[in-house]
């Protein structure tokens, strides 16, 4: 405390630090004098409240509207996204060839006379009083009152009735599932096996390393096969051994000789692949992706928590596949990224930043990202129907049912 007093002093001038005291004939008669200075607090103070730390600040809430109002500028990032994908669009519509127009279907035939189809009209139908019905002609009859034994007799006959449809409806039930028991396997199968033809069959890839290359090139020359399986587990693991310390104990230039064997083995898978792909249909590409998920989904049995991975049915890559719009919030995500503004600062921290970032804009602020999306989404559409042959089934049209293309799958 007396430290904090004398720096507080020494802070003010020269004249201020003395007390202002009028000189007295006696020093014994003086009285006790305190020094009064005023309390200044010296220590740090955050310039924010409390309430606002941790959310951006007044500045950066300035710099994030000048930058959405920039937002469709040609130099904007959420605009060259845009763009970039429009002009990739554009490429791949000049080298898709041409599809012929469909011919029309034929109208049926006219019947000079009556102007219609020949198809058969149903016939007309006439009311049961002009034809003397017995149902018109009880109409205006008295209802036949009944007495009670009549009455109770017919009672006993509907309950009886109602019985027997029960039981007939309880043996139609357990005979339909039986049914189902006996098909359900065959059924799933004969799914199993249609998905599996839809998937196709792409050559696969090699994900050997050079040490794989060099174990494999060693392992040709291994004889150890003769004895009991536990002698010719025994002299495996010695040759695994034995191959681990060889490997490294070669040379740069024998391992440079294995690495050039492995990067040229993966070219020459690639552009296998690329081959095969290519020779297939973009339609019939996304139809086998289509397959492939959902034969990932019945690997894994009822009841799991276990997730299905990519290995098991990995998806066939396809450098041709339409990349979907990307949302308003994504772009306004990229804008902000791109703008240097979260240099050192941790992903989580930024994923917590740029939500907040968003919040602050306004509806009007808002528009020229969504302006960019709605472009984004045109985009989509005729890329999609360019590549694919057959045109993006919108939600309006999928609640219309039209029917799927025959590239499609249930």
């Amino acid at each position: 405390m007396f430290g904090r007093r004398v720096a507080e002093l020494l802070r003010l001038p020269a004249p201020a630090r003395l007390p202002a005291l009028t000189p007295l004939p006696c020093q014994h008669d003086l009285p006790v004098r305190t020094l009064l200075i005023p309390h200044r607090r010296g220590y740090a103070t955050p310039g924010r409240p409390r309430k606002a730390v941790g959310e951006p600040s007044r500045p950066v809430k300035r710099a994030v509207k000048r930058s959405a109002a920039a937002a469709d500028a040609p130099d904007s990032a959420a605009k060259q996204m845009v763009d970039a994908k429009k002009e990739k669009a554009a490429a791949k519509v000049k080298a898709a060839p041409k599809a012929k127009a469909a011919p029309k279907a034929k109208a049926a035939p006219m019947t000079a006379a009556a102007g219609t189809n020949k198809s058969k009209q149903p016939p007309s139908v006439t009311s049961d009083s002009t034809l003397g019905s017995p149902a018109a002609r009880m109409r205006g009859r008295p209802k036949k009152v009944l007495t009670e034994k009549q009455a109770a007799r017919k009672t006993e006959l509907a309950a009886k009735q109602k019985v027997r449809l029960s039981e007939q409806k309880a043996k139609q039930k357990e005979k339909t599932a039986k049914q189902k028991v006996l098909t359900s396997a065959a059924d799933l199968k004969s799914n199993v096996n249609a998905l599996k033809e839809a998937a196709l069959a792409p050559p696969k890839n090699s994900r050997m390393g050079a040490y794989m290359t060099f174990f494999a090139e060693q392992a040709a020359k291994f004889k150890g096969n003769g004895g009991t399986q536990s002698e010719v587990n025994q002299r495996m693991g010695e040759f695994v051994k034995a191959n681990a310390a060889q490997w490294k104990a070669l040379p740069a230039a024998d391992v440079e000789h294995y690495n050039h064997l492995t990067h040229t083995a993966r070219e020459a898978q690639s552009a296998e692949y690329k081959r095969w792909v290519e020779a297939h249909p973009a339609g019939e590409i996304a139809t086998a992706n289509r397959a492939r998920r959902q034969l990932r989904r019945m690997s894994v049995p009822a009841g799991s928590s276990y997730k299905y991975t990519s290995s098991s049915w990995p998806l066939i890559r396809d450098e041709r596949k339409v990349k979907l719009p990307v949302t308003p919030y994504l772009l306004f995500s990229a804008h902000r990224r791109a703008s240097g503004d979260f240099k050192n600062i941790n992903m989580l921290e930024i994923n917590k930043l740029v939500p907040q970032e968003w919040k602050v804009l306004d509806e009007g602020e808002k528009q020229k990202y969504s302006k960019l999306y709605r472009e984004d989404k045109k985009r989509y559409a005729e890329e999609y129907e360019t590549v694919y042959g057959y045109p993006l089934l919108t939600r309006a049209r999928r609640t219309k049912k039209t029917p799927a293309p025959e590239t499609a799958i249930a």
